[in-house]
């Protein structure tokens, strides 16, 4: 296994993983992010959207990882999520 394949595999593994954590908790995942504001019931909507986002990305990039050529485009998309989300 490469190392490009290895540090792909662990790049969707933690995404996968802190967005199935959004969706099942978003107020324990997004409290160090966000503060008290996790809590609100109209914030934890809007956190789990973003935690099936950032899952079925990071699910995506992690079964691609072995394909430099699949690979590809599930980390633009990781990319791409993150600069919208910066610039939102």
């Amino acid at each position: 296994m490469s190392a490009t394949a290895t540090a792909t595999r662990l790049f969707g593994l933690g995404r996968a993983i802190y967005g199935t954590g959004l969706i099942v908790a978003p107020g324990v995942f997004a409290r160090v992010w966000i503060g008290r504001e996790a809590e609100r019931p109209s914030v934890q909507l809007t956190l789990r959207a973003l935690g099936v986002r950032d899952a079925a990305v990071g699910l995506g990039t992690l079964l691609a990882a072995d394909d430099p050529q699949r690979q590809r485009p599930w980390l633009a998309a990781a990319a791409i999520s993150d600069l919208v989300d910066m610039a939102a």
